[in-house]
């Protein structure tokens, strides 16, 4: 399976891509989720199933759902489009629950001293890259955050829309911006990526992410098992490894996220 997969996720990192109807179990996965969702599937104990991944913004995957994508399962960033799915009977009515809670950090990996406050009201004129808040959370996580401290900046800076989170990433990682608005989950465990400040959890509203089973696999084996093991403690060990805070608890289905 690992092969067919790799080639998969390497052509969906940062993109949606076509979807082809001969994998058993095909996922739409937020992009800032992507990297512990290859562990994820590394770890997954059944290594038979031929799974297809979609990575892309909260907003874009949602549409391509509404559009009949077949899809299997939905991990998005946020809670109101899982919920929206449910109440629009694109999903399984009570299988909403959070699978996670994303932290916003801001990058400068090519920055010469620690990523702070300090800093980026220091560099003036600096270009910041950000997901689009119309359609991707950490982009509204972030647009807050800008919010939260203009007032503490003496100038401001030149924002840089990217379609996601994984966009930002690139668009920072390339060199084309001072910093980028990214998930905590993108820059850990890389030497490269160290140069970033975890931003107050004051500065914006909680990032709580959200997955739900689709209703065309209310009986499909392969994506109720799948989302029997995101809920899994080895599931849920992994996320946490990859900088989330792990919630995991069923959403009502009446509950207004």
């Amino acid at each position: 399976m690992w092969q067919c997969l790799k080639a998969v996720l390497l052509g969906t990192l940062f993109y949606l891509t076509s979807l082809s109807p001969s994998y058993a179990l095909q996922l739409a996965v937020a992009s800032n989720f992507a990297k512990p969702m290859r562990a994820l599937l590394d770890a997954y104990p059944d290594q038979s199933v031929e799974i297809g991944v979609s990575f892309g913004s909260t907003g874009q995957l949602y549409t391509q759902i509404e559009h009949g994508a077949p899809f299997h399962i939905f991990l998005a960033a946020d809670q109101q489009r899982p919920h929206r799915a449910v109440n629009n009977k694109l999903a399984v009515p009570g299988s909403q629950f959070s699978y996670a809670q994303g932290r916003l950090v801001l990058w400068g990996p090519y920055w010469e001293t620690e990523v702070t406050q300090d800093a980026l009201a220091s560099n003036l004129g600096s270009r910041i890259a950000m997901a689009n808040p119309k359609i991707a959370p950490y982009g509204l996580a972030a647009q807050q955050c800008q919010q939260y401290f203009s007032d503490l900046l003496p100038t401001k800076p030149t924002l840089i829309v990217a379609q996601n989170v994984g966009q930002s990433f690139q668009f920072t990682s390339s060199g084309n911006v001072d910093f980028g608005y990214v998930s905590l989950s993108q820059v850990l465990g890389d030497q490269a990526s160290s140069r970033y400040w975890i931003l107050p959890q004051a500065c914006y509203q909680p990032i709580l992410q959200d997955a739900v089973l689709l209703s065309n696999a209310a009986t499909n084996r392969d994506a109720l098992a799948f989302f029997a093991y995101l809920k899994s403690p080895a599931a849920q060990q992994i996320i946490q490894e990859h900088g989330y805070h792990v919630l995991a608890k069923p959403i009502k289905e009446n509950d207004e996220p």
